[in-house]
């Protein structure tokens, strides 16, 4: 199964479409905290501090909210490409930014690692579905690349999809022992 099969025609579709909406958000945020930040620099220039001043938090803000606005997204899209999965054992970063892919694939490893919080040395195989970049800009992945740097950087082993769409980890027990561990 390719990686753009993995998440499901139609997943595939919702994801782009929740990209797609939070895309726009973002990029009215951007295009507004550009145009307060130039406006700061013209008030300035004509000696009105104040109003620079004014300008430049405005254009704060809206940096803000184009933060909030990629973070909301990268929760959306997670939820959509995930919701077929009934296991912890798969998990499909399609539509994230490398920092949110990064993040939710440490959260997941972390979860497995609690599974075998008494040590026992057995691993847990984890599919890690990162698309191989056909639906990223100039069809470049960048998610994938970071991801398998974050795992090398970290000494997790793991082996490639023949076309560079997933990567299987290996995630080992961890030897500490958790409060959550009584309730597994």
């Amino acid at each position: 199964m390719g990686a753009t099969e993995s998440a499901g025609g139609e997943g595939t579709e919702e994801i782009q479409r929740v990209v797609s909406k939070w895309r726009a958000v973002a990029d009215e945020e951007a295009r507004l905290r550009s145009k307060c930040f130039e406006d700061a620099s013209a008030a300035y220039k004509r000696g009105d501090g104040a109003r620079a001043k004014q300008l430049s938090d405005e254009g704060k803000r809206h940096g803000e909210q184009l933060k909030i606005a990629q973070a909301k997204a990268n929760d959306e899209v997670f939820d959509v490409a995930n919701k077929r999965f009934g296991n912890i054992l798969s998990i499909d970063l399609h539509g994230q930014t490398v920092d949110g892919a990064v993040t939710n694939l440490k959260e997941r490893i972390s979860k497995l690692r609690m599974l075998h919080c008494k040590g026992t040395g057995t691993c847990h195989k984890l599919t890690v579905i990162c698309g191989a970049g056909h639906h990223s800009e100039r069809g470049v992945a960048r998610v994938g690349p970071a991801i398998k740097k974050w795992l090398h950087d970290n000494s997790y082993d793991f082996t490639e999809q023949a076309d560079g769409g997933a990567v299987f980890v290996e995630v080992p027990g961890s030897t500490e022992m958790f409060p959550s561990c009584a309730i597994l």
